[in-house]
């Protein structure tokens, strides 16, 4: 039987927290970066190195070009294109930009 003094004064130390992910911790690695993929060369940049593109609305009509967002606030699912001179070219011929009009009734 254990003494009833040290049964009393006996205190539970609070246990750490434990984090919901496993990733690393924020302070190493730092603040995080959206990716996106270029619908062209289909490789992975930070979206803030794409141009992102809209499509027209319904007003412009359905031949429309899509319109470049520059600020990337417009509204509609966009599309983005890295910055390389042959992606820009086959981007222009791009029609897969039509595909993610979903919803739209044209």
């Amino acid at each position: 039987m254990r003494p009833l003094f040290l049964a009393m004064t006996r205190t539970r130390e609070p246990k750490p927290k434990r984090r919901n992910s496993t990733r690393m911790d924020d302070a190493i690695r730092g603040k995080h970066i959206p990716l996106r993929t270029c619908v062209i060369c289909r490789r992975r940049f930070a979206k803030r190195e794409l141009l992102r593109y809209v499509p027209p609305t319904d007003a412009a009509g359905a031949g429309a070009d899509p319109v470049p967002d520059e600020r990337q606030i417009l509204p509609g699912r966009g599309v983005y294109v890295c910055e390389s001179p042959e992606c820009r070219e086959r981007f222009r011929k791009f029609g897969g930009w039509r595909r993610k009009r979903k919803g739209v009734q044209e």
